[in-house]
């Protein structure tokens, strides 16, 4: 009788690897720093490299939002989660009080996305 292996070949491999990766991680975990617990002078400097509404998917809360959801997600940045709640909570509260169209990146749809994913 000839056995069967349950062993699955993946054909998925990482991109990067070893120091390059560490490379990346360590720009992810700034970025997350930055996000996470910004000073008054750098949410000055965000808000207007937003070019944007405050609060949209395409280069706002939301949008940030759902970058700090699938960090915490991930697994390799913990806490992350609380901050994406904080950052929805500021889209959420910025879109019900400005007039906004019903747009995926700048409008309220994209809001809606990002809590479905958040």
């Amino acid at each position: 009788m000839q056995s069967h292996s349950n062993t699955v070949l993946s054909p998925w491999q990482p991109l990067l690897r070893n120091h390059e990766a560490q490379g990346v991680l360590q720009s992810l975990r700034e970025i997350a720093e930055l996000l996470q617990n910004p000073d008054e002078a750098q949410l000055g400097t965000l808000d207007s490299d937003f070019q944007g509404r405050s609060f949209s998917l395409g280069s706002g809360s939301a949008g940030v939002a759902v970058f700090l959801a699938y960090l915490d997600k991930s697994g390799l940045f913990p806490g992350a989660r609380q901050a994406a709640f904080e950052q929805m909570n500021r889209a959420i509260e910025a879109v019900a009080s400005q007039f906004s169209f019903p747009g995926l990146y700048g409008g309220f749809t994209g809001v809606g996305w990002a809590v479905e994913h958040v």
